[in-house]
């Protein structure tokens, strides 16, 4: 819903995306699109499509907050804070994920950031949908697969574009375990090939 929205508000992100899925879809041998062929070419063979996802990801992170709890006593911070065994700390992603030191303009919806030519600007544990490290989610892999399917299914049929009153900037419920976005609306219309 997210990736949507952005690459309705970013026609040339989602040109891109679309010229990418389209070279890679036609040099296929199988017409199937329910082929192994298929399935691996868009879930390994599409770098800008993982890029829409993770900086969508980036921008809107699942969950705000993460959890941890020290395991060790005494440990100290930079800032001289001293950690106790069994502290909760809370990380905020948000505060990560938009913090320009990590992803310079982090308003600007930026797929580029995660292409692997640009790998070596990243930081470490900075992008955290899924948490990092030992406690992250284990469904991470399956998650970015269904979405890089499911995204490249409605790309190659259907180009996406603002509608008259579609927001600016997405409002979001308050209270939710989850971020969820209010309702909002986009242009859909069919491809022709």
């Amino acid at each position: 819903m997210h990736a949507l929205y952005e690459l309705a508000r970013n026609s040339s992100a989602q040109a891109r995306l679309y010229d990418e899925l389209k070279v890679v879809l036609e040099s296929l041998s199988s017409s199937s699109r329910t082929s192994a062929e298929y399935f691996e070419a868009v879930l390994s063979r599409l770098p800008y499509l993982e890029a829409v996802l993770k900086e969508t990801l980036r921008k809107y992170a699942p969950v705000q907050v993460l959890l941890r709890t020290t395991v060790t006593d005494g440990h100290r911070l930079e800032n001289g804070l001293r950690l106790e065994r069994g502290q909760v700390i809370e990380i905020p992603v948000g505060a990560v994920h938009y913090s320009p030191e990590y992803y310079p303009e982090p308003q600007e919806f930026r797929p580029e950031r995660f292409l692997p030519e640009n790998a070596h600007l990243l930081v470490p544990y900075t992008w955290l949908p899924f948490g990092a490290g030992a406690r992250n989610c284990v469904g991470i892999r399956f998650a970015m697969e269904e979405m890089k399917i499911c995204l490249a299914a409605l790309l190659e049929n259907f180009e996406f574009a603002p509608a008259p009153n579609t927001p600016k900037e997405l409002t979001f419920q308050r209270g939710t375990p989850v971020l969820n976005s209010a309702e909002f609306p986009l242009r859909m219309s069919k491809r022709s090939h």
